[in-house]
């Protein structure tokens, strides 16, 4: 009787633990930046120059009170110069409000100078 007092107790830590650590890292649809196309080049100053075209979406409570209910996710463009991809992404992280998701990114372009002198 002890054991199986010991293991039910055991599995409700166990249950309760792993709900508790689960929730903390969800991200709600108004932090995240999604990038959905990203271009690079030959930077000017830095070995290359990172492009990002992003959708921002617009909280429910914003599509409710304004006029843009029609109108879809604002998007934006942000350049960024740097030496690595890695490098990049933590320069667009650092000035943006929000946190770059690449889930929805589905173009990669390459400038021909950059294809070209890069092998």
């Amino acid at each position: 009787m002890k054991a199986r007092n010991f293991l039910i107790i055991l599995l409700i830590i166990v249950i309760i633990f792993f709900t508790i650590s689960n929730g903390s890292s969800v991200s709600s649809i108004d932090e995240l930046a999604y990038v959905v196309a990203i271009g690079f080049d030959v930077g000017k100053s830095e070995d290359l120059s990172i492009t990002f075209q992003i959708n921002m979406p617009s909280s429910s409570k914003e599509q409710s009170s304004g006029d843009s209910s029609s109108e879809g996710p604002s998007s934006v463009i942000n350049t960024v110069e740097c030496n690595s991809f890695d490098v990049g992404v933590n320069l667009l992280n650092s000035y943006l409000s929000k946190k770059v998701n690449m889930t929805h990114c589905k173009y990669l372009i390459f400038s021909e100078e950059l294809a070209s002198n890069r092998s």
